[in-house]
């Protein structure tokens, strides 16, 4: 309830591999910016997606992998 009163929401990004800072930090403002919210950003590498990227943010999925085509 704290973070829905700051406007906070939790967005979680799996790649095939690692990203760097600036990956993250540029995704995490796409994010932010979409949503019009600040965002709590957690990452995990999922070497199955074969590449790509799926963004979770809250209920709503963005299967961009080349699994998920």
């Amino acid at each position: 309830l704290a973070d829905a009163h700051e406007g906070i929401v939790d967005a979680q990004v799996t790649t095939a591999v690692p990203m760097d800072g600036d990956q993250s930090a540029r995704i995490e403002q796409q994010i932010a910016s979409a949503v019009g919210k600040r965002i709590r950003l957690t990452t995990t590498v999922d070497p199955a997606i074969l590449g790509g990227v799926v963004i979770r943010v809250g209920d709503q999925l963005v299967d961009d992998s080349v699994s998920g085509r």
